[in-house]
């Protein structure tokens, strides 16, 4: 571990950031409930399942897809905080090195984190799918 300190709120900031850039390209141009919808048309035909039920499947998605970004936050802040110690201890204090090193390792654990979200959604309501059809 660094004895060099990442400055105050960099890390909150970098995770935040990376995350609402990996939802937004998860999202291609559209909204986060169109993602959702997205998801539940997947889930509809995947499953076998009525296309009236879109809007109950969607908004179970939404619900879902909010829980695991949330979470992810977390995860990603490890990462930019991890990325930053290890930089900064190895280059000598290089702050600015230090920062992009954090965003670059945020960035590729929120890509990471949204996909993995996006594909639990989308098992979880397959499999409710398949047993209700």
């Amino acid at each position: 571990m660094s004895h060099f300190s990442m400055p105050g709120g960099a890390s909150e900031e970098i995770a935040s950031e990376a995350v609402a850039e990996a939802v937004r390209r998860t999202c291609r141009g559209g909204t986060w409930q169109a993602l959702a919808r997205e998801i539940a048309w997947r889930a509809i035909t995947g499953g076998y399942r009525d296309p009236r039920s879109v809007d109950a499947l969607a908004e179970s998605a939404e619900a879902m897809l909010a829980a695991s970004i949330d979470q992810a936050l977390w995860t990603v802040e490890k990462s930019a905080l991890d990325a930053w110690d290890e930089f900064v201890g190895e280059h000598g204090g290089d702050e600015q090195g230090g920062l992009a090193a954090a965003r670059l390792d945020a960035r590729e654990e929120a890509d990471r984190l949204v996909a993995a979200a996006y594909a639990r959604a989308l098992d979880a309501l397959l499999a409710t799918s398949r047993r209700a059809a």
